[in-house]
C-alpha cells in the first residue's frame, strides 16, 4: 500500500487511514514498517492480507509505532494474528471499536483514557482479553455490543456458548473489569449489565474492582 510506505519515508506524526464498509477493506502492511515519529494513528476498516501472515503470529503496535500517544481502531480486522498487542510507553488515549481478534493484550503505563466496544463478528468469538495493565487509567467508557447495539436473549446465550462455559465467560468479564480497576470515571453501556446479570451467581460476594471510582455513568445506546 502506498500510504503506509509514504508515512514511513516522510516521518509523518499523524496518520489516518479509512476504508469503507461498502468496498474491500484496505490492505494495510504496518507489520512490515517502522514509524518511530508517529504519535497519532487512526485506522478504520483495515486488515492484513493472509498471504503474509500466520494466525500464530503476534502483532504489537509498540514495535511499529513506539511513540504513539493516540490510537483509534474501528472495524479493525486482526483475526489473522494469534495475539493483538496494544501497548506503548507513551500511549495516552485509546479507542477500540469493533475489533476482530482472538486475543487482545493491552499494556500502557501512561494510558489515561480508554473507550472500548466489544462486537461478535459473523459468529466468531468475543474478544478474549488475556492481559490488561493500565495503572494510570482515569476515564473509561465500556460498551458490550452484539449486532446493531441491541441485546437479544438468543444472542446472549450464543455468546456464552462461544466463550465456553459459564465459568470461563465469568472469568473473562471479571478479568476485563479488573484490568480497568484504576479508572476514576466509568461510563457503562446498559447492555454491560445484562452480560453481568448472566453470571451474577459467580460474582456474588466479590468486591467491586474499582478502588478509585469517583464518577459512574450509564449509557443507553439507541438503534
Amino acid at each position: 500500500m502506498v500510504i503506509d510506505h509514504y508515512a514511513a519515508s516522510h516521518h509523518v506524526d499523524h496518520l489516518i487511514v479509512k476504508g469503507t464498509s461498502r468496498v474491500v477493506l484496505i490492505d494495510l502492511k504496518l507489520n512490515k514498517l517502522e514509524l518511530p515519529k508517529l504519535t497519532n494513528l487512526h485506522l478504520e476498516f483495515c486488515w492484513w492480507p493472509s498471504a503474509i501472515l500466520s494466525n500464530t503470529e503476534c502483532f504489537d503496535f509498540s514495535a511499529v509505532c513506539p511513540n504513539l500517544v493516540n490510537l483509534f481502531l474501528s472495524h479493525f480486522d486482526a483475526w489473522r494474528f494469534g495475539i493483538l498487542k496494544i501497548s506503548g510507553p507513551k500511549l495516552v488515549n485509546l479507542t477500540v471499536n469493533w475489533v476482530n481478534s482472538d486475543i487482545v493484550e493491552i499494556s500502557a503505563p501512561k494510558l489515561t483514557f480508554l473507550k472500548i466496544t466489544f462486537l461478535k463478528i459473523k459468529g466468531e468469538t468475543e474478544l478474549n482479553f488475556s492481559m490488561i495493565n493500565l495503572p494510570s487509567l482515569k476515564q473509561t467508557e465500556v460498551g458490550h455490543v452484539v449486532r446493531g447495539n441491541r441485546w437479544r436473549s438468543n444472542e446472549l446465550r450464543m455468546m456464552k456458548e462461544l466463550w465456553g462455559t459459564e465459568r470461563l465467560f465469568s472469568e473473562n468479564l471479571h478479568k476485563f473489569f479488573q484490568g480497568i480497576r484504576n479508572a476514576e470515571s466509568v461510563a457503562l453501556c446498559t447492555s454491560s449489565f445484562e452480560a453481568l446479570a448472566m453470571v451474577m451467581d459467580t460474582l456474588e460476594g466479590k468486591l467491586s474492582p474499582f478502588s478509585r471510582l469517583k464518577s459512574l455513568k450509564f449509557i443507553l445506546y439507541r438503534q
